[in-house]
Order: structure tokens, then C-alpha cells, then sequence
């Protein structure tokens, strides 16, 4: 699992652009590089650009356990609202499991999007949870 950081202004937000197969220990990695950015301020939007994340090998268990390493990333930063962009069918599947767990477990501000502006819309509305 590759990844690339790319700061946007006007509006202000992070895009990770995710490549290859999914790992959880890069995506630990992943999280822990964040805050090392010069570029990252506390409650800066990210859209996870998932659209070439490949997901073939991920279960229900592994899902869980990715929602735990994003909400530590969120309890940290709870000010922070993340959104996925996903392309195909399973990973937009495999989005909404994760989107779920994350709501089980006491939400965190995360939505899944198929359409970057739509997903980079609610980024920028303020305390609105809900996508358009």
C-alpha cells in the first residue's frame, strides 16, 4: 500500500491518494505520517482517494480493525472529518462495513463518497455528518 499527501487551499483540505493492496500496518504508517506534515494543522479535512486501493484479500475482521486505527487517528484529532472516495462495487461494499462499524463503535466523523465533490462538499460544511 502505497500513499501520496497532497494539500489543497480554497477549500482547505488533505488528499491521500492510496495505491496497491491494503495493509493495516501501512495504514497505521499512514496515519502516523500525517501529523509529521508540515502542511497539517488539527482539524484539516482529509478525502482518502481509495479509488486505486485494491481490496481483494479484506474481510469483516480486518474492516474492524481498520475503523480501530482510524478512530485513534480521529480521538486525537476529533475535530478532523474524514471522507472515503471509492470507485468500484467491493470497495464501495467493503466502505459502507467500515462506515458502519465506525457508527457502532461511536462515530467519528468519517462518510463514504463515490463523487470527490460531493465528498469534498461535506468536508467543508460544518458539523453536518450527513453526505449530500
Amino acid at each position: 500500500m502505497l500513499w501520496e499527501f497532497v494539500f489543497f487551499s480554497t477549500p482547505d483540505y488533505l488528499r491521500v491518494d492510496v495505491q496497491g493492496p491494503f495493509s493495516l500496518e501501512r495504514q497505521i504508517r499512514m496515519f502516523e505520517e500525517i501529523t509529521t506534515l508540515d502542511e497539517w494543522q488539527p482539524g484539516l479535512p482529509i478525502l482518502f482517494d481509495n479509488r486505486r486501493l485494491e481490496m481483494f484479500a479484506v474481510d469483516t475482521q480486518i474492516i474492524r480493525q481498520s475503523v480501530v486505527i482510524m478512530q485513534k487517528f480521529s480521538r486525537r484529532h476529533p475535530a478532523t472529518k474524514i471522507a472515503g472516495l471509492v470507485a468500484t462495487n467491493l470497495n464501495f461494499g467493503l466502505g459502507r462495513q467500515f462506515e458502519t462499524f465506525t457508527e457502532i463503535e461511536g462515530g467519528t466523523g468519517f462518510r463514504l463518497f463515490r463523487d470527490e465533490a460531493q465528498a469534498v462538499e461535506w468536508l467543508q460544511q460544518p458539523g453536518d455528518d450527513d453526505p449530500a
